[in-house]
This record gives C-alpha cells, structure tokens and sequence, in this order.
C-alpha cells in the first residue's frame, strides 16, 4: 500500500494500529483471513479525491477489530487480521468535503443499520456524494433565532446520531457531509421544535436528501406562549399581591398544566413558557388570604376556557377573588387530656361534596392547635386525620362525612371550634 498523505488518515491510521497491538493474539485454530476491495466514486467510479479510510468493527457491538486507509490513486484496501467465516460490521470514512462523513455497509448513514460482512470477501465499495441541509431560523416575532440548536434524525425512526449545528446570529445554520436518506430537522433543546412547524419528532416534515444536494429548511421558531392578567381584591378593587395562577387543561389526556405567574404589588402577573392548549384559569392564594378563584367562574365547570395558542400573548385574563375565611381549632387526648400534635384538617364541600382546594392547611402542634385558611364563602365540614396512632374523625366526632357538623364560613370570617377529643387505638 503507497504511504498516507493526508495527516487525518495517517493520525487515524496510527491510534488505529496501537490499539490493535493490545487486541489477544488471534487463536491458532482460528483460520485468518481479509476483506480486500475499492473504495470508489459512485458517480465516476474512480478513487475518491482525498481518499477514504476503511474499519472492520465486531458484528456483535464490539470494538474495532482492524482499519486501512485507501490508496489514494486506485482506492484500493486491505482488512488483514480478521477470522474467516467471521461477519464485521464495515465502516467508510471518506475525507474532504465532497462524501459523508461516515458511511456503513451497504449503504446507511448509521452503525445501528449496517449489515455484517462475512470474511473472507472482497469489496467494491461505492459512496455517493454527501448531501446538504441548510435554512435560516426566524423567531415568530420577527427576530433572527440566534444560538438556538440545530439537530439532525432520522426519518424513519427517532434516532439522533451526534450531526448538529447552532444557528448564527442572522438565524442561518448550514449542515454538511450527511449521507443521502431521508432525515427530520429539530430546533432548540429545552423548547423543541421541529421542521416545518411541528412540536414533536412524530409530526415532523420527512426531508429527502439526494446525493450531492442541498436542501433549503427555512422555518419559523416559535416563542414559547405567555399568559398575563390582573388580579383585584372583589370588594375594594384594590390589587392583591402573592396570588398565584394555575391552568388546567380542558382535555383530561392533554397535559400542559402550568403553575406559577404569582402577582406583583399591582395585581399584575406573567406566565411564561405555557405550553398551547385550551384551559380554564385557577387563582390561589397561597398565603391563605383569599379563597381559590376562577377566571369567568365561581367554579372550575363554569370557568371561562382560554385558547393559548402557539407562541401567544394571551393578555388580560383577569380575576376578582374575596377574602377568605378561617377555622380552627384543637385537639387533646381523650384520655390524658393533653394537647396531640401532627393531627391534620383537610375541608370538604358540605356533607357529601369532595375537598376544597387550594386551602392553606396547618397540622396541629404542639399545643394541639390546627388551622384551616382561605377557605370560600360556602357550608363546609371538617376532617382530622390523626394518622395510625387516633385515626380519622369528622368534626365533631362523626365516623363519616354525612353525620359531620356543617360550618358556614363567611369572607373574612373565623370560626374557632370547640377542642375535639381524639381516642388511641
């Protein structure tokens, strides 16, 4: 074989031929054998322009077992130290811009497809010229999308293989050196999007690249949603601070439920990074001071459903929310008369309703004092759960919900119950 000229097949060639000097001596009743062939252009015939090296890896997912490179004038090879009757997954690394920068037999852009070859055997190995994607990447609102990664996968199944970029700062990316097949082009990692328009590898375009092309992928990122309104005291009109926002997703199976967009001191919040859908809009209070509230409702049925589109800027979805009222109470031991701590109240929707959300809920301590906040204008019972040790009681001393007292909270009020009596097991 004529010696390497290209410092890349030379460097590639020696860190091949060290690690192959620590390989087991092959057995001596293994028979040896090669693989032997050309590495040639598919479109000429002739020896690639800045040659080509050429791997034998273990069909089985091992390592390299041997590597050449061509010969530049007549791209021939020669794969020596192999077993006869033995399969090898065989890799072409082409140099230059013009081919792929990998290439498996027969012919696949990766190792999962490659076909073993059985030793001996004797190759004509033809490459297509390499294929092209290139685009320019816009912010929906008008702005270059600069920084934003850039990804290649196959079509055929959602597999990405290490071929990337980053958009510059005019949102233009070129990817070069792609062996021709059919490929899917995602954006950005942490708020994926993918050509042209879609939001998961699924719903992706199916790119064909030919050999020796270029393709144009120009398309459009869009910003994540956001969601923004204002948050009034319903008696004063006065803004409330510290309320929280949640929306829940009008399809039960459609996820993209967002917590967070609390309010500043004028009642004002931002949710960012909303995923699109229809939602009904919750605001909480996590202080307890207002009862739970609902955009356009009095509850969560009759809430008014917001359409969050793909890079939106819902604006002014408001709420109105009235202070909350209070219980609380005690308990203490039946027994021994002394305050039980980590008994915790959870409040139900009269005798047969299910919990009140978004309550503030304290556990009772040392004292045996608990506390239930921001609980709505509406009849309510009480339920303590005292753990293994007393078990579960309805105020007061019921053994279920339709046997408890009713309370009747009223905005800003408190109701402090009597001390409740809880018995051991």
């Amino acid at each position: 074989m004529r010696p390497i000229v290209r410092r890349l097949c030379a460097v590639t060639l020696t860190v091949l031929l060290t690690a192959l000097a620590v390989l087991p001596a092959t057995p001596a009743s293994a028979a040896a054998a090669s693989i032997t062939g050309h590495v040639l252009d598919a479109q000429t015939g002739v020896a690639l322009t800045n040659g080509a090296c050429v791997y034998a890896w273990e069909a089985n997912g091992g390592g390299i077992v041997a590597g050449t490179c061509v010969d530049l004038q007549t791209g021939a090879f020669t794969l020596d130290g192999l077993e006869s009757g033995v399969g090898y997954r065989i890799e072409v690394s082409p140099g230059g811009d013009t081919y792929p920068t990998h290439m498996w037999l027969p012919g696949f852009p990766t190792v999962s497809e490659a076909v073993p070859v059985v030793a001996p055997a004797v190759l004509d190995i033809k490459v297509p010229r390499a294929g092209t994607l290139t685009g320019t990447l816009t912010r929906s609102d008008g702005a270059p999308a600069a920084g934003l990664n850039v990804a290649v996968w196959l079509a055929d199944r959602e597999e990405a293989f290490g071929v990337y970029t980053t958009t510059a700062e005019d949102g233009g990316w070129t990817i070069g050196g792609l062996y021709p097949t059919a490929y899917k082009v995602s954006f950005d990692c942490c708020w994926p999007a993918w050509a042209y328009g879609a939001t998961d590898w699924a719903g992706a375009a199916v790119i064909e690249v030919a050999p020796g092309a270029t393709v144009r992928v120009d398309d459009t990122f869009y910003l994540p949603a956001t969601l923004s309104g204002r948050v009034t005291d319903a008696a004063t009109g006065q803004p409330i601070e510290g309320v929280c926002i949640e929306l829940h997703n009008v399809d039960p199976a459609g996820g993209g439920g967002y917590s967070g967009g609390c309010t500043d001191a004028t009642g004002t919040y931002l949710a960012e990074y909303v995923v699109p859908g229809q939602f009904r809009v919750i605001f909480y209070d996590p202080q307890g001071r207002y009862a739970v509230a609902y955009h356009g409702g009095d509850d969560l049925a009759s809430a008014t459903v917001v359409t969050i589109p793909r890079g939106g800027r819902v604006t002014g979805v408001d709420g109105s929310m009235t202070l909350g009222a209070t219980i609380t109470g005690r308990v203490v031991d039946s027994r021994t008369r002394q305050p039980v701590q980590w008994v915790c109240p959870l409040a139900f929707a009269g005798r047969d309703g299910d919990h009140i959300p978004y309550l503030q809920q304290e556990c009772s301590d040392a004292d045996g004092r608990w506390r239930l906040s921001g609980l709505p204008a509406r009849p309510t019972t009480v339920r303590l759960d005292g753990g293994d040790r007393y078990g579960v009681v309805w105020l007061y001393n019921a053994e279920t919900q339709a046997r408890a007292t009713v309370f009747q909270p009223r905005p800003g009020g408190a109701i402090t119950t009597r001390d409740v009596r809880l018995t051991a097991r």
